[in-house]
């Protein structure tokens, strides 16, 4: 017969093996891995997260390529994470130029600095950790943000913000939050490339352009209209210039609300196809404006603004213009 002492190690052994295994399942079961901006980056969340709607001002969803938000609650305890694709192209300076960036946050008293910097030579994949000087006590605070620079060359924000409730049990989502830091990692998205698109319209035609790996793309859906935005992609430092294209039935006067008047605009004429489309344009030589309508038929429009920060950029975007194809 077995010594008792045997059958007591076996016992404690199995309960021990037991404990760890289950102790194991239950921490991965309760962590999932998500993606983020249509697969850009991913990172490891708690399994009862959340993502909550983001519309804009005409109620459309706004493009998980650009923006995605979402929520980690325990009971009334919150933490709101922001992933932002900001189409900033890196380089050599880029901790520079946030460090730069991050000078203009105005919030009363506080300021930021970079903390951390967790660099993956292998992915070349580099996290930029920013935390303010001390917490605010506004009702979301942001705790800290990471300017993750992805393997393309390419920035992303993420955001992290508290609710009162969670500033109450810092240490806890301090430590979930940093752990969430460690498991972001690259996606397999590029943002940009050179490539052929096509775009659908609220009628039966579609638009084909051709775009270089400077520009990237987004495109808001709502019930009636469709809003395609192109974006050069820019520094940080810089201003984003861009094409918009709503396909709808209700075009705005873009000029109009920004206070320039007909008299101050300058008319230019380019084809799209074979169509001739005339556009009012503005300048005050910091900004290039640029505003045309084309009718599809059947009272829907497409009408299209250029916002150009250098006069090459807003003349390369009219090119980009002049050979798209509507089918």
């Amino acid at each position: 017969m077995e010594p008792s002492f045997l059958r007591l190690k076996k016992t404690l052994s199995f309960l021990f093996f037991f404990v760890v295994f289950n102790c194991i399942g239950r921490s991965t079961s309760q962590d999932t891995l998500v993606t983020l901006l249509n697969n850009r980056v991913s990172c490891v969340l708690p399994k009862d997260f959340a993502e909550f709607s983001n519309k804009n001002l005409l109620s459309s969803e706004v493009s998980k390529e650009k923006e995605q938000h979402l929520k980690i609650t325990d009971g009334a305890s919150e933490i709101t994470m922001y992933a932002i694709e900001l189409f900033v192209r890196t380089s050599k300076n880029t901790e520079y130029e946030i460090k730069e960036h991050i000078k203009t946050w105005k919030n009363k008293d506080l300021s930021y600095s970079i903390t951390e910097k967790i660099k993956n030579t292998q992915n070349y994949f580099t996290k930029y950790v920013i935390t303010p000087n001390k917490l605010s006590e506004a009702e979301n605070v942001l705790y800290c943000s990471v300017f993750i620079e992805n393997f393309d060359n390419t920035l992303i924000s993420l955001g992290f913000y508290l609710n009162k409730f969670a500033l109450r049990d810092l240490e806890k989502n301090k430590e979930l939050i940093n752990k969430i830091i460690k498991s972001i990692s690259p996606g397999t998205r590029s943002l940009s490339s050179n490539r052929e698109v096509t775009l659908q319209t609220i009628s039966d035609k579609s638009l084909k352009l051709k775009l270089t790996a400077d520009y990237g793309l987004l495109v808001d859906k709502a019930k009636d209209s469709i809003v395609t935005t192109i974006l050069r992609i820019t520094s940080l430092s810089d201003m984003p210039s861009k094409l918009s294209i709503y396909s709808g039935r209700h075009p705005s006067d873009y000029l109009k609300e920004q206070g320039i008047e007909k008299s101050e605009t300058t008319i230019k004429t380019i084809n799209i196809g074979t169509t001739e489309l005339i556009f009012d344009t503005f300048t005050n030589d910091k900004v290039w404006l640029g505003e045309g309508l084309y009718e599809l038929g059947n009272s829907s429009y497409l009408h299209f603004i250029l916002v150009g920060y250098s006069q090459t950029i807003f003349n390369e975007m009219f090119e980009l213009l002049e050979k798209v194809e509507v089918k």
